[in-house]
């Protein structure tokens, strides 16, 4: 079965399930157990192979669980993997209401020397929706450059929903949070 090629010897054979659990998305209870889909996907987190890694964060995506925020964030965070890596990491996080990760993604807009990480950290906030709109409003109002940009990106791909929180930004005193908001 699926789950059991997720312990065969084959890189390959392995890197497929992985792919094909991602194509699936979450299981359902009667299918299959949920613990033993996500445990087998983290474990291949940690695999030497980026391409297994790779195939282990997009079928985190699918399943979009808030109980592998953790070890995301960690590939996400560390500087020693790939960006290529880390960007597939970051994306994995960026589901509809998971507010577990909206301060560290945050923090990942601000990371020096990668644009891609900030647009990215950014578009998954954006996928997180309105859980993230009051962090999101803190950042503008801080009026620091890089992170205000990504933020202003973010609120106004949520469109209508976040429109109050930019109106109440551009209504404050501070001149660059103004300008992020309009």
């Amino acid at each position: 079965t699926l789950l059991q090629s997720l312990n065969d010897s084959d890189i390959k054979l392995r890197t497929s399930s992985i792919a094909s659990l991602a194509h699936a998305g979450r299981p359902v209870r009667d299918a299959q157990p949920v613990a033993m889909v996500l445990s087998k996907c983290v474990t291949a987190l940690n695999s030497k192979d980026e391409t297994t890694q790779i195939g282990a964060v997009q079928a985190l995506q699918g399943v979009a669980a808030p109980e592998t925020n953790a070890p995301l964030l960690a590939l996400a965070n560390s500087t020693t993997n790939s960006e290529t890596l880390r960007v597939a990491a970051i994306k994995a996080l960026g589901f509809e209401g998971n507010e577990g990760v909206v301060n560290a993604l945050i923090t990942l807009m601000a990371t020096p020397n990668t644009e891609l990480l900030g647009s990215t950290a950014s578009a998954s906030l954006t996928a997180i929706g309105a859980k993230a709109i009051p962090a999101l409003t803190a950042v503008l109002q801080k009026g620091e450059e890089t992170t205000s940009f990504h933020a202003a990106l973010a609120l106004g791909r949520m469109g209508a929903k976040a429109l109050p929180a930019l109106e109440q930004v551009a209504k404050g005193n501070n001149l660059n949070a103004q300008r992020w908001s309009a």
